[in-house]
């Protein structure tokens, strides 16, 4: 989970209970009013429509429009119930050097860059690694809950299970894939594979989009398993 110190702007409340904080969020760039539409569709269910709309009781729309600081509140004339999505919390890691070296092999020669800052390629053409780590989307803590799922895996590796398929891969610096671990940040693949920051961004990735030239691979994760770290990421950091 991401530091839970930094302090949210963003805060959402239901029509019918405007005194009930229901979430709440750090702003960062690249945040839009449609994808506040995303994150309360995350955290909530609905058994009738619903829409939003600001302070000024102005309703948002599912766009580009850069979101705001503010109040937030959701207008159904249905009920709305907590998600029932689980969060994994990560209390163990998983270290780099336990990793199956099957896979940091296949994501090492499917990517040979990082693929969140695009960065790093020189490095990889010389064979020198150093600072870049195969990450995985489906945390290798977790094994036993990925176990029975279907998040699309269609290539395995030799040995090590499904969750040590490339398909579960990303090659990224060592700072970045720590934050991903811990859900500051994620992928969303229905808009565009945008970077979500839910922490403070200090290297100018919040708002930009994951390397097209691994998206055009057939063998990059697949979109089930961005939209459940992604999820997962809203579970953790939009809270009350």
């Amino acid at each position: 989970m991401a530091d839970q110190t930094f302090p949210p702007n963003v805060f959402i409340y239901s029509v019918k209970e405007p005194e009930v904080l229901l979430g709440s969020l750090l702003l960062s760039d690249g945040i839009t009013e449609a994808n506040l539409y995303t994150i309360v569709d995350i955290m909530y269910s609905f058994n009738m429509g619903w829409v939003l709309r600001d302070e000024r009781k102005v309703w948002l729309q599912k766009d580009d429009v850069a979101l705001r600081p503010g109040n937030y509140y959701i207008h159904t004339y249905g009920i709305m119930t907590k998600s029932q999505k689980v969060f994994l919390r990560e209390e163990e890691t998983v270290g780099t050097k336990n990793r199956p070296e099957e896979f940091r092999i296949a994501v090492r020669d499917r990517d040979r860059r990082c693929v969140i800052k695009g960065a790093g390629e020189g490095r990889a053409q010389a064979g020198w690694w150093t600072g870049l780590e195969a990450c995985h989307v489906f945390p290798l803590a977790f094994e036993n809950h990925w176990n029975g799922g279907d998040y699309g895996i269609t290539m395995h590796p030799k040995s090590g299970g499904s969750i040590n398929s490339v398909q579960n891969g990303l090659l990224m610096f060592g700072g970045i894939h720590s934050m991903f671990d811990r859900y500051a940040f994620s992928i969303n693949p229905d808009d565009g594979y945008k970077l979500t920051f839910f922490v403070p961004d200090d290297q100018g990735l919040a708002g930009t989009y994951l390397d097209r030239r691994l998206l055009d691979d057939p063998r990059r994760p697949t979109d089930e398993l961005f939209r459940w770290h992604f999820e997962q990421a809203v579970l953790a950091n939009v809270r009350v």
